[in-house]
């Protein structure tokens, strides 16, 4: 009697299949038989809704197209770093034509022509700075701006600096918010909450050569107003990088492509590095890591007390020597986090511009293995697995930048600035818009 009641028993606890629902066809597919199972197990239930959702919303991705939402002014000859929406506008450093300094430039996101570009204030002490790039964060009432100097220009540039505007002071006035540990241009920046991750970038150039010495470490800075936190450490990233498009995607901060000293095969600098996003938690401050550690780099490149902390250990290795920083990266015992590779799929493209919209990676433009600028753009959802071909851009172009702008039925991607095969390209100074369909709740 108790067997014939542990049996019954058994047979409860089991998913109860609905046979009229069930189909005997051979080509019933495996999203068919949970659709037709009555699973007592919400977990099914909820991946095939997520797989619905997925395919539902990069459907709209395909069916968009990009279109012309004008261009920037005529004397503008080169777009800086990261643009961002702030408060229905959309802000973005440039470099103008004739003049050494750099310019903010601003325009409403219902209208990007040609005369919808206005200047906007830069901070007093970037004034007359030929700064090199210009990367702009939009976190409540603040628009961040981090100015990074010219490689070339160590000796006497300024190191790069982050400052804040406020649109509750009545002023308007920037403030100086924080200066990084060390000199770093054509770094990757990117605000994860309100955190400002910076990885890799090069170091300085080589006179002679005209080499970049890219860096391999990684840290961030936690923003509160016009106030900043100490700076800290996240593990150093496999594969030197620089100029390299972050999100955060899937509760990890992804690093695409990478640029490497000596790293020549496609495939390695086409692979994305991702870091788990909980590693920023426990990271540990950069004094405490860099105190008393033996520099083995020439006194004339420490930054010292005029920067704040030394250099990494991996960014002291000498010029392209991946072997040692192999051996000196590994595991990061003080987050007990490290970065992953081959996590996602390789990129199409080295070089593009991305953005994360609806829980799905953008990217668009870049460039091959040969270096050929491509008019390409791509999605990645992680329910998919893979990269999938959307809408090209209007022309062909490499470091430009996407970004979400509006909201609701009116949001839309757009693709701004980047560098043509040809030297001063109109191409360059062309604005791209997609306009995404009405807006879902993605899961």
């Amino acid at each position: 009697q108790q067997q014939q009641q542990q049996q019954q028993q058994d047979a409860e606890s089991r998913p109860q299949v609905s046979q009229a629902m069930v189909s005997t066809s051979e080509g019933s597919s495996h999203d068919d038989l949970v659709s037709a199972t009555n699973v007592s197990s919400a977990a099914h239930q909820r991946v095939f809704s997520r797989n619905e959702e997925a395919s539902f919303h990069l459907q709209d991705f395909k069916e968009s197209t990009w279109i012309d939402a004008g261009a920037l002014p005529d004397n503008v000859v080169q777009v800086l770093g990261t643009p961002s929406e702030y408060l229905g506008m959309i802000y973005t450093g440039v470099r103008l034509a004739g003049r050494p300094a750099v310019a903010l430039l601003r325009a409403p996101i219902k209208s990007l022509g040609v005369d919808a570009w206005k200047t906007f204030k830069l901070p007093l002490t970037a004034e007359g700075t030929s700064w090199n790039d210009i990367h702009l964060f939009s976190l409540g009432s603040f628009l961040y701006g981090v100015f990074t100097p010219h490689a070339q220009e160590r000796a006497t540039s300024s190191p790069s600096q982050v400052f804040g505007i406020n649109t509750d002071v009545v002023s308007g006035a920037w403030h100086h918010v924080t200066t990084f540990t060390r000199r770093r241009t054509n770094c990757g920046v990117h605000l994860v909450g309100s955190r400002l991750v910076v990885i890799g970038g090069c170091r300085y150039v080589n006179e002679t050569t005209e080499d970049c010495r890219f860096l391999k470490s990684a840290e961030f800075v936690e923003l509160d107003g016009f106030i900043a936190r100490p700076w800290r450490r996240l593990p150093d990233i496999p594969l030197r990088c620089g100029q390299c498009p972050i999100v955060s995607y899937a509760h990890n901060i992804c690093v695409l492509g990478a640029t490497g000293n000596r790293l020549r095969l496609y495939e390695d600098r086409a692979k994305v590095m991702t870091l788990d996003i909980r590693a920023l938690d426990s990271a540990p401050p950069v004094e405490a890591l860099n105190a008393g550690e033996s520099l083995s780099i020439p006194a004339s490149d420490r930054h010292g007390d005029d920067f704040g902390a030394y250099p990494s250990t991996c960014d002291q290795i000498s010029h392209g020597d991946e072997e040692r920083a192999s051996a000196a990266t590994g595991d990061d015992s003080a987050t007990g986090y490290q970065w992953q590779l081959d996590k996602m799929k390789p990129i199409p493209y080295l070089g593009c511009g991305a953005a994360v919209v609806k829980n799905t990676v953008v990217i668009a433009g870049g460039s091959d293995g040969q270096g050929l600028t491509s008019r390409g753009a791509f999605v990645y959802n992680y329910l998919r697995t893979d990269w999938e071909p959307i809408a090209s851009l209007s022309c062909a172009r490499k470091f430009g930048s996407v970004l979400t702008a509006g909201e609701g039925e009116k949001q839309r991607l757009i693709f701004l600035g980047g560098r043509s095969s040809v030297a001063h390209d109109r191409c360059e100074l062309a604005v791209d818009s997609m306009k995404l369909c009405e807006a879902q709740i993605w899961l």
